[in-house]
């Protein structure tokens, strides 16, 4: 099997504060990624490339990039981005100066329920965000602040990992627990929560995402890590939601229907019906998957 290699490429600065960290198997858009990167961030920087063409997961390869940074600022960035904000390395040092920040990104959700779902999967009225998106073909700019100065800093429950950037003063590391490519990102927020560290979005860098991720098999293999691993730590909520329940619900139902596995359904078939033993679904999840 390959050896990962690992890439430290090195500004040549003094007193430089940030390291980014990008786990990248396509040349091009990582050389199209730093250089936006060097264009906008305004700050002296150490750049830590991380060719990961499958060979380990993505937090594996963010320990890696943790383990050689040497700044106290840690940025784990997807190589699909460039960056619109001049100077937002000033902005990011700025935030993260406030120590019960524990970790801040462009997206995520104020609340993470107690089911084995994406941080969208919560309710829109949950969202914070501030990103470009491409998606199907369509640019969308997905902006739940107010208009304002680029200083708005939201608390949620969890973040999305195209743009994530915490303290090496914190010392956690991404659980390798969780496999491939997926919820990863949900992990590490969780860890921060644990430690009673915020977790926020910030209104004040924003970015152009070029894909909008799938839900394939490893999804579901990775989110069975995460639910497992973090079930008695959830929900999290930064605010009360009345419809969390139902939230809830259609997401551990979403996994039933499309989980690759007979084993997987059947798994989280059992969580929902210890908790609605009289819905309807229970029969027909019996009919189909279970007789039929």
């Amino acid at each position: 099997m390959r050896q990962a290699t690992l890439k430290a490429i090195l500004k040549v600065h003094t007193n430089f504060m940030i390291s980014i960290i990008i786990s990248s198997y396509k040349p091009k858009l990582f050389a199209a990624c730093i250089s936006s990167i060097e264009q906008t961030i305004g700050v002296p920087y150490e750049m830590i490339q991380i060719e990961n063409p499958g060979l380990m997961s993505i937090a594996e390869a963010y320990n890696k990039g943790i383990a050689q940074a040497k700044n106290e600022i840690l940025c784990f960035v997807h190589e699909d981005v460039v960056f619109h904000t001049p100077d937002w390395g000033k902005r990011l040092e700025q935030a993260l100066a406030d120590k019960t920040i524990g970790l801040l990104g462009v997206a995520g959700s104020k609340l993470m329920g107690n089911a084995p779902g994406a941080w969208w999967d919560f309710g829109a009225v949950n969202y914070v965000q501030n990103i470009i998106q491409h998606k199907k073909g369509q640019i969308q700019h997905n902006r739940t602040f107010s208009e304002g100065n680029g200083s708005t800093i939201v608390e949620v429950a969890v973040i999305d990992g195209v743009f994530m950037a915490s303290r090496k003063s914190v010392q956690v590391m991404f659980n390798t627990d969780v496999p491939g490519f997926h919820a990863y990102d949900l992990s590490y927020s969780m860890e921060l929560q644990k430690r009673n560290l915020k977790v926020v979005v910030a209104d004040g860098i924003l970015l152009e995402h070029f894909s909008s991720g799938n839900i394939d098999p490893g999804w579901f293999y990775a989110m069975d890590h995460f639910y497992t691993n973090y079930c008695n730590s959830l929900p999290v909520a930064v605010q009360a939601d009345p419809q969390q329940s139902r939230y809830e619900e259609e997401a551990i139902k979403y996994y039933i229907l499309n989980a690759p596995t007979k084993k997987l359904q059947r798994k989280y078939w059992r969580i929902f019906f210890r908790r609605k033993p009289f819905a309807k679904f229970n029969i027909a999840f019996l009919k189909t998957y279970i007789l039929g």
